[in-house]
C-alpha cells in the first residue's frame, strides 16, 4: 500500500473510532511502528489529527459531536447490513418506532417501501425521505437539534406518551459493557421513551461504536431483546451482552446474509 492510500485508510479508521492506540493502528494497517510514526507526524503537520502518548485522535473528538452528515458517511456498509437484518424482524401490519440516528435512517429507507406498516420517527432526515413513502408515516414533534436533526424535548416526550409500537429500533453513539450511550440528555430521554412504549426493543449499532462512551448512558443491555450489529467485535463483548439475555445478530455486509451468534 502506498503512502497516500495508507494515510487515507488511517484517517478513515480514526473517523470511525475517534481515537485509537498505536498498537491498534499498526495491526489494522499492517505497518511497522516506524512507518506509523512517520504517517502520524505528517498527518498532524497537515492538521488532520492529534497525536497523544500511545496513539492518535481524529479532530472531531476534540471539536465536539460529529454532525449528522459526518455520522452518515461513517461505516456505511456496516450500517446498511444492520438495516437489512433489522427490517427482517418487522412483521406485517406492525407499528414501528425509528430513532433519529443514521443507522435507524437506513432501516427507515427499507421499511418505508412497505404499504402495511406505520412508521413513527423523530428525525428531520427521515421525514424528508418519507414524503414519497408507501408506509403510513407519523412524525413526532419537538425541538430540533441542529447537529443531529432529531426532534426532542418536552413536546416530543408528550407525543410519545400517547403512542405505542410493536417494535422500536434505537441507535447509540457509544457501546460499553455497561450499556449504550448517547451524546445529549434530551436525545437520551427520547430513546428511553421509545424503549418504554415498544413491545420489542432492538438496538441497531455497528461495531465501530464499541469501546466508546458518550455523555449519557440511556439504557442497560437487558432493556433490549436484540442487538443487531456488523463488523469485528471482541468475543468478550458478545458474551457479555448475551449474558444479559440479549440475542446478538452480526449482519454480514453482503446481500441477504446475516449471522446469529449463539
Amino acid at each position: 500500500m502506498d503512502t497516500k492510500h495508507r494515510q487515507d485508510a488511517l484517517m478513515e479508521l480514526l473517523e470511525q473510532r475517534g481515537r485509537l492506540s498505536s498498537a491498534a493502528l499498526m495491526e489494522a494497517l499492517e505497518v511497522s511502528s516506524a512507518t506509523l510514526r512517520r504517517d502520524l507526524a505528517e498527518l498532524e503537520t497537515e492538521g488532520k489529527l492529534i497525536r497523544f502518548h500511545g496513539g492518535a485522535a481524529h479532530l472531531n473528538t476534540l471539536l465536539g459531536e460529529p454532525t449528522f452528515e459526518e455520522k452518515s458517511r461513517a461505516a456505511m456498509i456496516e450500517k446498511r447490513a444492520v438495516a437489512a437484518a433489522a427490517a427482517d424482524l418487522v412483521l406485517p401490519n406492525n407499528t414501528v418506532f425509528l430513532d433519529a440516528g443514521t443507522t435507524c435512517l437506513e432501516v427507515g429507507r427499507i421499511l418505508m417501501l412497505r404499504e402495511d406498516l406505520t412508521l413513527i420517527g423523530n428525525s428531520i432526515a427521515f421525514v424528508h425521505l418519507a414524503r414519497q413513502a408507501a408506509a403510513r408515516i407519523i412524525c413526532v414533534g419537538g425541538e430540533v437539534r441542529g447537529v443531529s436533526g432529531a426532534l426532542v424535548g418536552a413536546l416530543a416526550l408528550s407525543w410519545l406518551g400517547h403512542l405505542r409500537a410493536d417494535i422500536a429500533f434505537v441507535g447509540a453513539s457509544g457501546l460499553t459493557l455497561e450499556g449504550p450511550s448517547t451524546t445529549e440528555l434530551f436525545e437520551a430521554e427520547t430513546k428511553q421513551a421509545l424503549i418504554r412504549h415498544a413491545t420489542v426493543r432492538v438496538l441497531v449499532s455497528d461495531a465501530s461504536k464499541w469501546g466508546h462512551t458518550s455523555n449519557v448512558r440511556f439504557a442497560a443491555w437487558n432493556d433490549f431483546s436484540t442487538w443487531i450489529t456488523a463488523g469485528d467485535l471482541p468475543r468478550q463483548a458478545i458474551r457479555h451482552v448475551q449474558t444479559a439475555g440479549v440475542r446478538v445478530t452480526v449482519a454480514i455486509p453482503s446481500v441477504d446474509k446475516k449471522r446469529n451468534v449463539q
